[in-house]
Formats: structure tokens, sequence, C-alpha cells
């Protein structure tokens, strides 16, 4: 049977339309022979007008350790695993064989121009992939990968290069060469010596061989690890699972000593945790924000990074020229784990007979900036918490440049608007002088 794989991506909310990527392959499943679609207007049927089945599904998913790929395995799993009912892509499937009884073999089989790409899945109490013993959360994630990279490729060149990656490299070894090695350890508090505080840190991360990876664990001290052991490693720093007592709360000189094989110096030890601690997953987080604070604000004329003291501290703050409104973003006392780290304020004139009788209270009256006031803090929150301050920064500059749009999604927005927004901004004049005064 052939089947059509539509792969949902974000909905596009301004055009009010959803795109989706697009695969298609053939499966031959030996206890999957007859297909039924139970569709919701109560019509019975299952294939297109190209004798396809017609699938849908959502590439992402909200439950699980891989909610990348959440949906897709989903759908998968109905797909493969499921002996008679299942749901895919939101409609009811039935499969009609009576010997089902949850062993299986199937072949999938991926048709290109210059060949074919052929996977064989089986299950006689263990998993087989392509003849290779496996687990079914292993399966799906390599699977759900694979699907999606075929909406992308028409060459079964290119494909089996990427089945062969993704057949050798588990989906945590694949996380830690892409983002780098999660740890963390513990140090004592000076102060109080029953207390001590977990450093979150990420440790580079190569691959050296087609079994080994290798974790610079200190400044240019770079020691090998099987790619067994990386994802074993990662089951407990990465997905907190107690799997492994060999690396199970491993302090830096156990990890040293257990990559290397020798016993480290204390003054090795020292370097070490002065390297991952410049390596802590926060401050990294917060410095790529920063940066892409300092990218924005170069490539786009709409966009002004500067600082601002307040209550007596010095702020970062960001100019946003809006299609409606000028906008100053200013940082705020609030926690790192808040959702509001950042305050939106608009822009309007001095002359507060261009407020229209608005509640002056309402506007910041310490200090003038640049021949006006700014009214606010308007409430925005961010969908969750643990946001970089520079990501929230980031994220606000992009919607307000976009505030014609974004005003008929964040009603409080509106309220901070002068009815003469238009004729209500900045005199370049005096935003020129600003610009050239930043440093």
């Amino acid at each position: 049977m052939k089947i059509k794989l539509k792969i949902k991506q974000q909905k596009n909310y301004r055009q009010n339309t959803t795109h989706s990527n697009v695969t298609s392959f053939l499966i031959n499943h030996e206890c999957k022979k007859r297909w039924r679609d139970f569709r919701s207007d109560g019509n019975n049927g299952s294939l297109n007008h190209r004798g396809e089945i017609d699938i849908s599904c959502n590439r992402v998913g909200y439950k699980g350790t891989d909610k990348e790929y959440g949906g897709l395995s989903k759908c998968i799993e109905n797909l493969i695993f499921n002996d008679s009912y299942g749901t895919i892509g939101g409609k009811a499937w039935k499969y009609y064989n009576d010997s089902y009884e949850g062993n299986f073999s199937t072949i999938i089989t991926f048709k290109y121009p210059d060949g074919n790409v052929m996977i064989s899945i089986s299950k006689q109490r263990t998993i087989y992939f392509n003849g290779v013993p496996t687990t079914k959360v292993l399966l799906l994630s390599t699977l759900s990968r694979l699907f999606y990279r075929t909406c992308f490729t028409r060459s079964a060149l290119i494909l089996r290069k990427y089945l062969r990656m993704l057949s050798t490299t588990p989906p945590n070894v694949k996380y830690a060469l892409e983002n780098r090695t999660p740890y963390h350890f513990f140090e004592a508090d000076n102060n109080n010596s029953y207390r001590s505080t977990k450093l979150q840190v990420l440790i580079n991360t190569q691959r050296i061989s087609s079994t080994e990876c290798a974790l610079e664990i200190s400044e240019n001290i770079w020691f090998p690890i099987k790619i067994k052991e990386l994802d074993r490693f990662l089951k407990i720093f990465r997905h907190n699972k107690r799997t492994s007592k060999k690396w199970l709360d491993i302090s830096p000189a156990g990890l040293w000593e257990t990559l290397s094989n020798e016993k480290p110096s204390e003054s090795q030890i020292l370097v070490m945790k002065a390297w991952l601690r410049q390596n802590r997953t926060d401050k990294m987080v917060e410095d790529r924000a920063k940066q892409l604070m300092l990218e924005i604000d170069r490539e786009n004329e709409e966009i002004i990074n500067f600082n601002m003291e307040v209550d007596g501290k010095e702020r970062c703050a960001m100019f946003v020229r809006g299609q409606v409104a000028d906008w100053i973003l200013i940082e705020n006392n609030a926690a790192k784990t808040s959702r509001q780290r950042v305050s939106i304020y608009c822009y309007h004139e001095q002359s507060l007979s261009n407020l229209e009788n608005r509640d002056v209270s309402k506007i910041i009256n310490a200090s003038n900036f640049l021949s006006g006031k700014l009214r606010g803090p308007i409430c925005v929150d961010n969908s969750v918490g643990q946001v970089s301050l520079g990501d929230q920064f980031a994220s606000r500059a992009f919607s307000l440049m976009n505030d014609r749009f974004s005003l008929s999604l964040i009603s409080t927005l509106a309220s901070a608007l002068p009815k003469n927004g238009m004729k209500n901004r900045l005199n370049s004049s005096h935003l020129n002088k600003y610009r050239g005064a930043l440093k």
C-alpha cells in the first residue's frame, strides 16, 4: 500500500493557513492487509485519486523526552505497531487481520530517480531494524527523523547516508553532537557547609570514529568515550534516569579518572572545574541570546540597543519602531525564571494634549524620554518560563516591529496606544542623536 504522509508545521495565524511537508512511501505489512478510513463526515473510503492512503499528523509532541518529533513518532507507532485499532492524523483506522497478535514483519520503501531505499522492521519478541536488535523507543525516534528527512530529499544516495548515520548513532548522542553534552556537578557553599550549589554545564563533543566520541572536559583536554557509554551517560544527565551506576552522580574528578584511567592531580581538578564553570548552561544561553540582540540591531534599522538607568540601576533597553507606534523595551527586576523579564512601554509625546484624556497616572513621570513620556509597563507573558533575557527581548522586538498585526493578538498593547499613534513618534533627529550616544 502506498502512504502519503503530510507532516503539519506551525500554523500561520496571519494568513490563517497551515503548511505541511509531504512524503510518500510504500509499506508492506504482513498483518495489515486491508485498510479502511472512518471519516468524521460518515463517508467511508481510504484512497485518494492516486491510490494513496492520505495521512496527516503533527511533527512535534508535548509529552516524553523527544518532543521535537513526538507527534510524528506517535503516528508511526500507530502505523506499524497497533494491532487492531489506531488513530492516524486524527482519524480512526481499523486494520483487518484476525491473526495479528503483535508479531509482524514489514518493509517500507522510498522510491527515487536514482534508486530505492528499503528498510525492514520485524517483531518476534525482539524488535529488529534492518536485522539489528533495537528497542521500540529507539526505533520510533530513528524512523521519525528518517521520515521527516524524506520530505526534503529526492536522492536515494543522500537518504542511505543519512539512514546509516541514524542506525549507528543513538538519538541521545546525535543531540550531544549537535548541542554539546549536558553534565552537572555540585560545589560546596563557602558560607554554609551544609549547602551545595548545582552547576549545570555543557561539554564540547566531537565524533572521532564510527564507535567513539570525544569529550573536552578541560581546556584543550579531550578524552575518548564509546558511543554506547556516552548514550548511558546522557540518559542520566539529560533524562535524569538512574540506569548506570558507572556514571550516576559522578564528580568531575571521577569523570576525569573514568575517561582517562588516570587519577587527576589537585591542580588539574581546579583547572577542570574552572573550565566547566565557563561553560555553564545558563551563562551560555544568556551570552548567545545577547549576541542575538546585537545581530538584530545590526540587521534592522527599526531596532536600537542601549543602556538606560532605571531606579538608580543601569538596565538593558531596546528601541523598536513599529508600524503603528514606537516602543521601548526595558529590563526589569524579575527573576531569571520569570516569563516577564522585559517591560514594554509605548512612547508618547510630551504634550499631555496628545494623550487625549487617557489616564496620565500610568505614564512614567520620573524623567523625560527624548522629549516624551513612556506609557506602561504593558503585561506580555512568554508562553513558557526559563527563557533567557536576550530571547525575551528578541521575541518582543519582532512582534512590535509588526505591531499592526500583533495588536489583534495581544490585547494589552492597544490600551497603551495614543489615538494619533501614527503621528505620535520619536523625532528622527532625536533618534539619530540617541543612536550616536550609545556605547
